[in-house]
């Protein structure tokens, strides 16, 4: 089986005062337990949380093999990606947007099983925005909707990126 890491870049969407931006934090926090055993490593991009050594604490008491890693924001989250993927030890990387919502035992596992039966990407695909490019290279892809891969999450293998070189 393949060393596992899960990284979110955690970032504020607006700059608000007070701490309300902090509630999907708290979610994560509370969804975690759930399928906190299905990887190795948890890292935590830290852009404009400003999180704490109590924030740390409690990740830890969840996932202990965590760290923050602390990024200023210079571009959206792909940018956050392309930055903290060299200090990623684990052979298989799954991405999550901070707002997705885990909250059921098996969904990362199963998602990281596809990777362990040989696969160096697994995502999903979407109807949101409009690529022609690739509906017109896979045509398929547009007679089910789909418009695009998904950035919600995805799994990449370090297998893969020494194959596709600069990314």
């Amino acid at each position: 089986m393949n060393s596992r890491a899960v990284i979110v870049p955690m970032h504020r969407y607006q700059p608000f005062t007070g701490t309300i931006y902090r509630v999907l934090f708290e979610y994560f926090l509370k969804n975690l337990p759930i399928w906190a055993d299905e990887f190795d490593k948890l890292y935590i991009i830290d852009s404009d949380m400003n999180f704490t050594k109590d924030d740390l604490a409690a990740l830890k008491k969840i996932k202990p093999n965590t760290v923050i890693c602390k990024k200023v924001i210079d571009e959206a989250q792909w940018g956050q990606f392309r930055w903290i993927i060299p200090q990623i030890a684990e052979d298989s990387m799954l991405f999550i947007e901070h707002d997705l919502i885990i909250n059921k035992k098996g969904i990362v596992d199963d998602w990281f099983n596809g990777i362990d039966e040989g696969y160096d990407f697994v995502g999903s695909f979407d109807g949101s925005g409009e690529n022609r490019e690739v509906s017109e290279k896979y045509p398929w892809m547009k007679e089910k909707g789909y418009n695009r891969m998904g950035s919600y999450y995805f799994i990449l293998t370090k297998k893969l990126l020494e194959k596709i070189g600069e990314y």
